[in-house]
């Protein structure tokens, strides 16, 4: 593990990265999804290198863009959609009521059991199909959760490279309703692509939580939190005052990454 936290200062040529507040928080953030006993670390030294690598690279992206916040919240809505979508199709209901948003209902944690038919609707997972015909539902949501884990070490890395930017507010922090919300779309998406009920009294209200991601990308918004609620008051999300890092889950069990 150690070429890990070595590319780390590699790749900024310096030691003062490597020993600043962000360059230290990045440096255990990897370790809670890496190091020996946890998430992903049965990967090869290669494949951890290549993940960490592209985080790093997005941090430097980042920072010499020429509109670093609006470059880093382009990069979090997207990586918010991919954990989010792979999320919905591995979560079990018992894994949903450890989360911060257990109590949302328009989140079902059901869906787990329908993943092979809905995997001919994502393009990952349908050429992971077309490779391995033959594979089962539970190594198909192992594999996804893989995938979805990944992304979720990307999106919690760059909540961290948010929070040192000073793009949150302790009170009502617009993270982890962004993802709440963002969960909330991909379940409703799966289930019209599945042919199943709405979990919604209103199918089109759905559309209001698939806006917020809208108020993430707009740089005019401080935070999308307030503006989401300020346009759509009154909407239900169970984790939207959470600023703890979002948790995801595998085979095997969960975990917790700093944020």
């Amino acid at each position: 593990m150690a070429g890990l936290f070595k590319a780390i200062g590699d790749r900024f040529a310096t030691r003062r990265f490597f020993k600043s507040d962000l360059g230290q928080a990045l440096s255990e953030h990897t370790r809670q999804f890496f190091n020996t006993g946890v998430a992903l670390s049965w990967m090869s030294p290669e494949s951890k290198e290549r993940i960490v690598q592209a985080l790093l690279d997005m941090l430097s992206g980042i920072q010499s863009s020429a509109d670093p916040l609006g470059t880093l919240r382009s990069e979090i809505g997207g990586y918010a959609v991919a954990a989010a979508r792979f999320s919905v199709l591995t979560q079990t209901e018992e894994e949903k009521a450890v989360m911060p948003y257990a109590a949302n209902p328009y989140i079902s944690g059901a869906l787990h059991l329908f993943i092979k038919q809905a995997a001919v609707f994502d393009d990952e997972l349908s050429a992971y199909l077309q490779e391995h015909s033959d594979v089962s539902a539970a190594d198909l949501v192992d594999f996804a959760n893989t995938r979805g884990t990944v992304m979720l070490y990307m999106l919690n890395g760059l909540n961290i490279i948010r929070r040192a930017m000073g793009d949150c507010d302790e009170k009502h922090d617009w993270f982890q309703a962004m993802y709440e919300a963002q969960l909330v779309k991909e379940e409703d998406t799966y289930r019209r692509k599945l042919g199943m009920p709405s979990l919604f009294a209103e199918p089109a209200d759905v559309d209001v939580y698939g806006s917020f991601l809208a108020f993430v990308s707009d740089g005019e918004v401080p935070n999308p939190l307030l503006g989401w609620l300020q346009v759509f008051p009154g909407n239900y999300l169970a984790g939207y005052n959470a600023t703890g890092a979002l948790r995801g889950h595998w085979a095997g069990g969960s975990a917790q990454a700093d944020g």
